[in-house]
Order: C-alpha cells, then sequence, then structure tokens
C-alpha cells in the first residue's frame, strides 16, 4: 500500500498551548522512516518541548488525511515531526467533509506556480461550483495549472473572506475547466464562517427538494 505522505505536500498542524488554539501550515520537504520535516508558511517560536499536534494532508486526487503527532524541533521556519505508522492515519470520508454545491462568481489573482513567484493584477474570470471547509471546485474559460496557487474573495452572503487556494487537480468540463482546489494556511474564524454557510446553504437545498403538500 502507498503511503498517503510525500514530499512537496502540504500539511496543516493544530496544537493547544495555554494562549489557546494554533494553528501551523506549511509544505513537507523530506520524509524519514521516523520523521517528517516541513518548512512552514512562516516562522514560529516556542519554548516548550514535544508539543502535540493534530494534523491533516491532502494527496493528489484531493483526499484528507488525519492523524496525531508531536513536534520535535522548531528552528526558523523548519520544522521536525514524528512521523506516525500508515496505518495511524484516518482518511476523512468525503460523506464526513461539509460541502455543498454553489453558483458563485469569483475573480482568482495568480500568487504562484511551484516555485516561481507571480504579482500580476491581472485575474482568472471563474465561478465557484462546490465549497467545502477544505477547499473548492471551480469552473472557468480559462485554466489554472495544477499546483498554481491563487488569491480570491470569497463572498458568503453578506460577507466577503480572501482565501488562498491551491489548484490540485485540473480537467476538462463543459463550461471549459474543472479545477479542485485546497484552502491554504486558512484561520479558524474563516473555517467557522465557510462551515456555517454551507450549513444554511445545504438547509435551503434540501427544502427546495422538499415536496409541498396541500391540506384538504
Amino acid at each position: 500500500m502507498t503511503s498517503p505522505l510525500t514530499i512537496n505536500q502540504r500539511i496543516r498542524m493544530k496544537l493547544t498551548n495555554e494562549l489557546g488554539e494554533v494553528e501551523l501550515a506549511g509544505t513537507i520537504e523530506n520524509i524519514t522512516e521516523n520523521d517528517i520535516y516541513v518548512l512552514l508558511d512562516y516562522k514560529f517560536a516556542h519554548n516548550k518541548n514535544k508539543l502535540e499536534v493534530a494534523c491533516t494532508i491532502w494527496d493528489q486526487s484531493g483526499k484528507a488525511y488525519l492523524f496525531n503527532s508531536f513536534i520535535h524541533t522548531i528552528k526558523g521556519q523548519s520544522l521536525r515531526l514524528k512521523r506516525p505508522q500508515d496505518s495511524e492515519m484516518e482518511q476523512l470520508k468525503r460523506r464526513d467533509q461539509v460541502r455543498a454545491g454553489v453558483d458563485i462568481p469569483v475573480s482568482c489573482y495568480i500568487r504562484s506556480y511551484g516555485d516561481m513567484e507571480i504579482n500580476s493584477e491581472k485575474f482568472v474570470p471563474a465561478v465557484v461550483k462546490d465549497l467545502s471547509i477544505g477547499g473548492l471546485l471551480l469552473h472557468s474559460t480559462l485554466s489554472l495549472p495544477v499546483d498554481t496557487v491563487i488569491v480570491l474573495e470569497l463572498p458568503l452572503e453578506e460577507e466577503l473572506i480572501l482565501v488562498t487556494v491551491r489548484i490540485l487537480r485540473n480537467q476538462t468540463c463543459e463550461e471549459g475547466y474543472a479545477m479542485g482546489g485546497q484552502f491554504v494556511a486558512l484561520d479558524d474564524r474563516d473555517v467557522q464562517k465557510i462551515r456555517a454557510f454551507v450549513f444554511r446553504t445545504q438547509i435551503r437545498f434540501k427544502r427546495q427538494k422538499e415536496p409541498v403538500t396541500h391540506n384538504g
């Protein structure tokens, strides 16, 4: 069985300390028999040993895996994490992910592709067709290659949130291209906003599907 862990994979790590809940995000740089080496998106300093973390990773098909671990060391943006056994990783089933079909026009600004940074104000028009707390599905007449990182303003009814998305898959569809993306370093407040919006959307959709009954 192939391990869900791969080099250049994105990883999110949640830890709890006396300051409250903290979330770290980064990219897996190396994997050994006992350790995972991560390059963090930003520096994180602490004065405790073996901080326990709840980790989430995504494979190339967008499947999410959860596991518990602890941090051996952090130096600057370099982090060494205890590697779990593959049997200790739990795949998050699609039905367990909060998601809903939507139809939200957005403008996508490209920020990087692979190791190359891109700072352009040109945008790719797209429509969000599916939304979950882990990512989204975009339809567009223009193609964004896998591993492109974009930013976009996501309107959630009366509120806009700015999100960063990494494109994980791209295939053709009737509208042009269907591109699945994963949120990058989404903070807990925005996760809760997306979750609440998706739940409300699911409820509205369910009510629309319910048959109309007439009394008398």
